[in-house]
């Protein structure tokens, strides 16, 4: 598991399945374009780090119980996480055109 600490007293901790999805997501994107695959893993890790600590009931309850689901308006992936008091899990990150 990845740690990300955050000013905020909430830790960000990335599963294994979830380093898996941005290493994924990287090559894939890498194969047309390296800079367009970097700012997509940037964006998503900024969108992790910045928005979830400040409002980690912000996203959408998700189809998995206890789970949200962060989606965004600037790059078409998906980030299921669960919280609590002292942790953000992102359990995984999908395009969002893929089935689960």
């Amino acid at each position: 598991m990845l740690l990300l600490n955050w000013r905020q007293s909430l830790k960000i901790v990335l599963t294994k399945e979830a380093k898996d999805s941005l290493r994924e997501i990287e090559s894939y994107i890498g194969q047309t374009s390296k800079r367009a695959a970097q700012q997509t893993i940037i964006t998503i890790l900024n969108k992790i780090t910045r928005q979830l600590p400040a409002h980690p009931q912000s996203a959408k309850p998700g189809i998995l119980t206890d789970t949200r689901e962060l989606y965004f308006s600037d790059v078409p992936y998906c980030v299921i996480y669960t919280s609590d008091n002292k942790t953000i899990t992102v359990l995984s990150i999908f395009h969002t055109a893929q089935s689960r």
